[in-house]
């Protein structure tokens, strides 16, 4: 695309300019400003060199706009923690919705553990505040053999059908934790299987699963 250098690469490849993570991008079928059809949102990840500690006033999920897709504008910071996310819309109002997670307590009060949030805005740069849509149960820790293991929802892809919602959470089972991860790459201690649920919601927030 000629758009973003690379390693002094002079710009052969196929890069676009957003320099976030974990990229969730809509074509808009509401917008009526082409300058605004595509949104898109990232996460900007910050930790402070000396003390490896997560910076959480500049950390989180930042928005950005764009005609073409390929050249983005970034305009706010819609949320904040960090990690995996997806970004869908409101089939009837055309409202916009980011489910990302978040590290939090789970139903037992031991284990902080991954879970769904929703923030929504109606017009792309003011969001409301994060409320828990998804979360595991005991139910999801009936497989537990040993105190260190537990079950969390890692992710979950949604797609808007049907005037409603079908999600895709992923369930991972922490079954072990690594001795020595290597924390200069950022490896987790935590070592398990996860899988790919069905999940159907009317509104967004409310969800009835399936099994997958």
């Amino acid at each position: 695309l000629g758009l973003s250098d690379y390693r002094g690469d002079g710009k052969r490849n196929n890069l676009v300019n957003v320099p976030r993570a974990l990229l969730a991008v809509l074509d808009d079928a509401f917008e009526k400003d082409p300058a605004r059809r595509y949104k898109a949102i990232g996460l900007h990840y910050v930790k402070d060199k000396k003390t490896d500690v997560v910076d959480m006033d500049k950390t989180g999920y930042y928005t950005f706009e764009s005609a073409d897709g390929l050249n983005w504008k970034e305009c706010v910071r819609a949320a904040s923690h960090y990690d995996t996310c997806a970004l869908t819309q409101d089939p009837r109002t055309g409202d916009y919705l980011l489910y990302h997670k978040r590290y939090i307590p789970g139903y037992d009060g031991v284990f902080s553990r991954r879970q769904v949030f929703l923030t929504r805005s109606s017009d792309f740069r003011t969001w409301s505040e994060p409320v828990p849509v998804f979360r595991p149960d005991a139910v999801d820790d009936n497989w537990r053999t040993n105190a260190v293991q537990f079950a969390d929802v890692y992710m979950m892809g949604v797609l808007a059908h049907a005037g409603g919602y079908i999600g895709f959470p992923a369930i991972f089972r922490r079954e072990s934790i690594f001795a020595n991860p290597d924390r200069a790459n950022n490896q987790c201690g935590d070592d398990g299987h996860g899988h790919v649920e069905m999940a159907f919601s009317r509104d967004g927030v409310e969800w009835i699963r399936g099994q997958g």
